[in-house]
């Protein structure tokens, strides 16, 4: 418990310091707060049993929040396309050149699958909230369930425009300096919670918690981040993006896949093997 307090403290105080934004935006910050979408995978065997996690609450952080008001770009460096406010949650490519590449699920009128044209001065809403504005005429696609329809909004910013606590790797790299040889489940609740993490118990004697990739780069996204327990402790971590842990070795799983191990767990090799014969085995 005294774990999970300290963890959330530290998100708070992290959440409200200030980071450097992209030379020349000079507006004030504003304190938005926003939901966003994420696509569900298309094909669920691509992904465990549950389909991508939804964000449900504005309080979690669930995904990488801009620190803004934030500038984004068509392309590094490239023409601006729209602005993005303070803490707003968007989805993020792994980090290239001290460049993201970000995307984000506007809220449109029409319903209809196909293209519009989005007009400068035209505020981006997410869930009815005003998060930002277009800044040059831009054509999107658009999706829709029938009876709402949202426009892909996808461009690049600066690192410095999306706030590090938000960034799972590195909160997670952080909190797990704080446990000690432990790692039990009830220290990681306030972490799933947070990060919107979903709980599988596929795989025989291991419970997995996770949460998904982006989906910019692929509609139907794999893991991002697996949590690996066995008897109620962490014992293995899967990961998509670089990830140094103390106290573990990294295996190669293929297909970009990596698979943490703790040198104090027996039986490390089986965890390696399950998790492989499941990465090749999905389409």
């Amino acid at each position: 418990m005294r774990t999970s307090i300290l963890f959330l403290s530290f998100l708070l105080l992290a959440a409200c310091s200030s980071n450097d934004q992209e030379q020349g935006n000079t507006s004030n910050k504003s304190n938005t707060s926003t939901e966003a979408r994420s696509p569900a995978p298309e094909n669920p065997t691509t992904a465990p049993t549950n389909q991508a996690p939804q964000a449900k609450s504005s309080n979690p952080t669930l995904g990488e929040r801009i620190d803004g008001p934030a500038n984004i770009r068509e392309s590094i460096n490239g023409e601006l396309l729209f602005s993005l406010d303070d803490h707003t949650l968007v989805s993020c490519t792994p980090l290239k050149n001290d460049w993201y590449k970000i995307g984000l699920l506007m809220d449109v009128e029409q319903t209809e699958v196909g293209t519009m044209e989005l007009k400068k001065g035209q505020k981006i809403k997410l869930d009815g909230k005003e998060v930002g504005e277009i800044k040059a005429d831009m054509k999107v696609y658009i999706s829709s369930d029938g009876t709402q329809g949202w426009a892909e909004l996808i461009g690049y910013t600066h690192k410095d425009n999306v706030k590090p606590v938000t960034i799972i790797e590195n909160v997670l790299s952080d909190y797990i300096k704080t446990l000690g040889s432990e790692r039990s489940t009830a220290q990681f609740q306030a972490f799933f919670q947070d990060f919107g993490m979903e709980k599988n118990e596929q795989f025989d004697g291991y419970t997995l918690y996770y949460n998904y990739e982006n989906w910019i780069e692929d509609p139907s996204p794999m893991w991002r981040i697996g949590l690996v327990f066995q008897n109620n402790r962490l014992v293995s971590i899967l990961h998509s993006r670089p990830l140094s842990i103390p106290g573990t070795s990294n295996h190669k799983l293929g297909r970009g896949f990596d698979c943490l191990t703790y040198d104090d767990v027996e039986g490390t090799k089986k965890i390696v093997k399950m998790f492989e014969d499941f990465v090749k085995s999905v389409d």
